[in-house]
């Protein structure tokens, strides 16, 4: 992520669904962010977070001395943005049930991703999953046009070819 000064600050969106271990991919990213000399950085969790997405977004935020909201509504997101509007770099965090087919809260990120400049969007996957889970999650995120795929629990597959199949889908 480029977050030169004269680039002002970059928006980092990482999407994914529940049990892909975004969280976990975003705690070595930060961990990655920390050395680099960003001024301030804010996680906003963007979504109806669960009692242990809440927890987990809060245990992160406060391990790597991160500012971090969470919010619901598009309203909440835009404020948050706002308020944050100094900082170098903000993570966004959706929490979008896939399986629910949650379109609505997608194309109110999309709608989010407009008016902003320098936004990244990354797909977190597991290596472990299955080939008909990552073909429904890349077609519900096409929307958003991920940039890239971040995959989790590559020690806790012996078969890489799904990887393939992902980036080649």
């Amino acid at each position: 992520i480029n977050t030169s000064a004269d680039e002002g600050q970059s928006v980092f969106i990482a999407l994914g669904e529940g049990g892909m271990s975004k969280i976990s991919a975003l705690a070595k990213l930060a961990e990655e962010w920390r050395k680099r000399p960003y001024e301030d950085m804010a996680l906003i969790s963007f979504g109806k977070n669960s009692l242990l997405e809440s927890y987990q977004s809060a245990t992160l935020a406060n391990y790597f001395n991160l500012s971090h909201r969470s919010v619901e509504t598009v309203e909440e997101l835009f404020y948050a943005l706002k308020r944050y509007r100094d900082y170098k770099l903000v993570i966004i965090d959706p929490v979008i049930n896939v399986m629910s087919d949650d379109y609505d809260l997608l194309r109110d990120l999309q709608r989010v991703m407009q008016q902003l400049k320098n936004v990244h969007v990354h797909l977190v996957v597991s290596a472990a999953a299955k080939d008909e889970d990552l073909k429904r999650v890349n077609h519900f995120y096409r929307l958003l046009n991920p940039e890239t795929l971040i995959f989790t629990k590559v020690d806790s597959t012996s078969t890489p070819a799904t990887i393939l199949n992902s980036c080649c889908a």
